[in-house]
């Protein structure tokens, strides 16, 4: 499977372990399968809430989800980006 890498912590995991989230009309959409069932481009997080918090800290200071995705994207906070993802798993 191939390897991605997660915008939270940086490490290289297979894209089955991580979460993909798209840019969607300047917002983050959660790709529901995981896998690219979504087009565009895409960034993808560990399914980890410390993840999650890094990722978005360093979005405040260098607009890290804007970058990997090559669009401006709104980012919400940690805890409903968390919430987002955490949804998926039920």
């Amino acid at each position: 499977m191939p390897l991605r890498r997660c915008v939270g912590c940086g490490r290289s995991k297979e894209k089955g372990e991580l979460v993909r989230f798209v840019a969607r009309d300047g917002r983050l959409t959660l790709d529901p399968a995981r896998q690219g069932s979504l087009h565009g481009r895409g960034l993808y997080i560990c399914p980890d809430f410390e993840c999650v918090s890094k990722a978005v800290k360093r979005h405040r200071k260098k607009a890290i989800f804007s970058i990997a995705l090559r669009e401006s994207v709104a980012v919400p906070e940690a805890e409903e980006l968390w919430q987002t993802i955490e949804r998926t798993k039920k």
